[in-house]
């Protein structure tokens, strides 16, 4: 329903917002266009034209580094995915096991990825592949020359930091089913794995289509688990071209980062990113679509289309057109045409190798017809009940199946156990380490000490980085609600439809972000002599941060009665005086959430220090920890003083989480309820 707008209604209550995403959000996309037509050493632009476009283009490392994203992202998105439906379906029905794997899910969630990325480099590769991984299963992995394993234990890594939150949003959308379909179902003869197929997914469906292309984004622009784990991988023999060396592990964003690192010229670097952006958009295009519920029409055929063109060469055309005219038409037709064109990459990957036989434009064709099957306006779908009646009569797998179903499960839910204790147990051993090795042989190391603590605050001043990081997130927490809090209650008065708008927008802007955007916001934050600062970073926190903080505060805000402010009409009080002694204290248990999560994010961050900090005196904890062992090809990483660090780190985390724990838990608006 639409508010009075006679208080704190005007349009210009949304303007620092606004200046914070058009400074961080938005104007990265406008300098990478600008600058790609430049070149851009030391700050010194002449003009390019399209050198900085036929430079990239003109070399096959460019479409490898592309085949490998896309492969990373599909493997991730759809191995990570099929995992969280498993556990989560899991913990919907455990009681007693139930808070043990609640647990076991939160330590990779909780624990910052500079700090749990290092600790599994150090399991998986040790010293040059003696670890403890080569102790407890008696392989000997080398990230530094083993394509392969440098693949998938970086993969590993991937999923088991990103599956926790997957997880937890597939158990509020199990939650929300009623309880009734699964009790007759049971009566029906269906065992779990038919319930969870039959019944549990196709009500889901809509979240996992969102969840899919979200979590595909995300992985296509992944940088701090791949740098931290391999910095790209050993390079591979077909991957060294005369501009590029392409790595096991070189996406995207991780060869932005190195052509940053290595060429002089930044409108090089701005060019990629332009390319990186369309890629990000394309599929932000169609998760708004798919967000819209249909996706028929028109929709399909033109992402499958443009997809095709740019990413299967001279024959892409070719399949644009038939998979043009059967999205429009028949799914069968599109059905055949996908398989068709999966055939035709496998005979290429046979013939040229996967780097340049493999086609990306095949993943956009299965996501879109992954959306046509799950579009309830293509799907013809027998009703609830239908479903419940016929269970026996369809597809009745055998328990042998079942049985393999169900020991998957256990498997996943013993393995994110043992992960979790390891992570935990690698930590505290190397924290106590008297050796700077990360190699581990026995439960308790040979030389305990407590020395690294003591060393690590006198010898390296770690409380020092640590003071750089509270006052980095701090100002980002002290300044979030300052601009949202307004910006929140102007858009309440002006509607659904114009809020709606508004955050989309936002979550648009903020899919968009990654190592592609901090590099053009790098080259205009350098013109204004603020590199080395925490100006930039704070900016681009708070800019990361405004998208969930303006969706809680305004869904808080609209359960504050619209009577306290009719209320307050009628009595004469002033808007400022209505904001400051009403509103803002309802509001606090939301402002204290939305600060806290600021601050950890802050906290916790990486990338943009790392390319924006070039100072040690003004490391925040985040890039001091990785100074401490580097990435896997430095040499004399201190292993004992990074985890000496890492555990009072994660313990001023766990702290802060303690110490307020009651404020967020509060909720004014419960006082002013009757009983």
């Amino acid at each position: 329903m639409k508010r009075p707008t006679r208080f704190l209604t005007s349009w210009w209550l949304l303007l620092p917002m606004a200046m914070i995403v058009a400074i961080a959000g938005i104007a990265p996309f406008g300098e990478a266009v600008i600058s790609s037509f430049f070149h851009d050493i030391f700050g010194i632009r002449t003009p390019a034209g399209l050198d900085n476009y036929r430079y990239l283009l003109s070399d096959k490392g460019f479409t490898y580094s592309v085949n490998i994203s896309f492969l990373w992202a599909a493997a991730n998105t759809s191995l990570g995915l099929g995992i969280s439906v498993l556990l989560a379906w899991k913990l919907s029905s455990l009681r007693k096991e139930r808070r043990l794997l609640f647990i076991a899910l939160l330590i990779p969630w909780g624990i910052p990825v500079y700090i749990a990325v290092p600790l599994w480099r150090s399991f998986f590769h040790g010293d040059g592949g003696i670890s403890l991984f080569s102790l407890l299963t008696g392989l000997e992995i080398n990230l530094l020359n083993d394509p392969i394993a440098s693949f998938l234990s970086t993969l590993w890594v991937s999923i088991w930091m990103s599956v926790p939150f997957t997880t937890f949003i597939l158990i509020g959308s199990f939650s929300k089913i009623s309880r009734y379909l699964k009790e007759a179902a049971l009566i029906d003869g269906a065992d779990n794995r038919q319930i969870l197929h039959r019944i549990y997914l196709p009500q889901i469906g809509g979240t996992i289509t969102v969840l899919s292309i979200l979590n595909f984004i995300k992985f296509m622009k992944e940088f701090n688990v791949i740098y931290l784990m391999t910095s790209g991988g050993p390079p591979l023999i077909s991957g060294i071209t005369d501009k590029f060396i392409i790595g096991a592990t070189t996406t995207l964003d991780i060869l932005i980062y190195e052509i940053f690192q290595t060429q002089e010229d930044l409108g090089i670097s701005s060019a990629y990113a332009v390319i990186l952006a369309g890629v990000v958009f394309t599929m932000m295009l169609i998760w708004f679509f798919s967000r819209k519920g249909k996706i028929e029409g028109f929709t399909p055929s033109f992402v499958v289309g443009i997809s095709q063109i740019v990413f299967a060469g001279p024959v892409g055309i070719l399949w644009a057109a038939l998979y043009g005219l059967t999205a429009l038409y028949s799914k069968a037709l599109y059905k055949l045409i996908l398989v068709l064109q999966s055939i035709w990459i496998i005979f290429s990957i046979e013939r040229y190798g996967f780097l340049e036989g493999f086609s990306p434009a095949i993943l956009f064709a299965l996501l879109i017809y992954y959306i046509l099957l799950n579009d309830p306006s293509i799907t013809n779908r027998s009703s609830t009940r239908d479903r419940l009646l016929t269970l026996r009569e369809r597809l009745q797998l055998s328990k042998g199946v079942t049985f393999l179903h169900e020991s998957i499960t256990i498997l996943l839910i013993l393995l994110f156990l043992l992960s979790a204790t390891l992570i935990i147990f690698l930590l505290i051993w190397l924290s106590i380490s008297g050796l700077g090795s990360s190699y581990i042989d026995s439960i308790i190391p040979p030389y305990p000490t407590y020395e690294n603590f003591i060393r690590i605050i006198v010898d390296e001043d770690i409380l020092r980085y640590f003071l750089n990081t509270l006052l980095l997130s701090t100002a980002t927490a002290i300044l979030l609600p300052l601009i949202i809090l307004p910006s929140a209650f102007s858009l309440l008065h002006k509607g659904h439809r114009t809020a709606f708008f508004v955050l989309t927008f936002l979550q648009i802007i903020g899919l968009y972000g990654g190592m592609h955007s901090l590099i053009p916001l790098y080259a205009f934050f350098r013109r204004l002599h603020l590199i080395d600062s925490y100006i930039p970073l704070i900016l681009i926190y708070l800019n990361h941060s405004i998208p969930t903080a303006l969706f809680t505060s305004l869904s808080y805000m609209e359960k504050i009665p619209a009577s306290f402010e009719e209320q307050a009409l009628l009595e004469g009080i002033r808007p400022l005086t209505y904001f400051r002694r009403i509103l803002l204290p309802l509001s606090l248990p939301i402002i204290a959430v939305n600060m806290l999560l600021a601050f950890i994010a802050a906290w916790n961050g990486f990338m943009a220090p790392l390319l924006f900090i070039n100072t040690e005196h003004n490391f925040p904890i985040s890039v001091k920890l990785f100074s401490l062992v580097g990435n896997l090809a430095s040499g004399f990483p201190q292993w004992n003083l990074f985890a000496a660090a890492s555990v009072i780190n994660c313990l001023i985390i766990v702290l802060l989480f303690y110490r307020f724990r009651n404020p967020l838990r509060e909720n004014k608006l419960k006082e002013t309820q009757p009983y």
